[in-house]
């Protein structure tokens, strides 16, 4: 299933490691901070929107930082019928997930099969 997070940002469920809150996770020197900081040095930071990020979202390859709350982000995770697989939408998503893998150096048809 995929999970619409913000801006044009969808992805698998399959590679979500977690949802996290952005303030309530970031304090002034912790280990969070520390995490993001090593992420963004290494290139594996998407900023989903220019808005105020509310929460972000650690999947195996990347940290997607975005304005959607984390509840909001957890309902979605929790009810597959609305906002994954199934919908009106479902192909497009693929389409535009494996678009968004391949362009990340990853095989596309490897991503298809998956």
């Amino acid at each position: 299933m995929y999970v619409h997070i913000g801006g044009e940002y969808s992805v698998s469920d399959k590679y979500i490691l977690g949802v996290f809150d952005f303030d309530g996770t970031t304090g002034a020197d912790s280990e969070t901070i520390q995490f993001l900081r090593k992420a963004e040095t290494e290139g594996r930071i998407e900023i989903v929107s220019p808005d105020l990020p509310r929460a972000f979202v650690v999947t195996l390859d990347r940290v997607y930082i975005t304005p959607i709350s984390v509840s909001t982000l957890r309902h979605r995770l929790q009810r597959p019928g609305e906002y994954g697989r199934g919908g009106a939408d479902s192909q497009e998503a693929d389409n535009q997930q494996e678009i968004r893998l391949a362009s990340n150096g990853q095989d596309k048809e490897k991503v298809k099969n998956q």
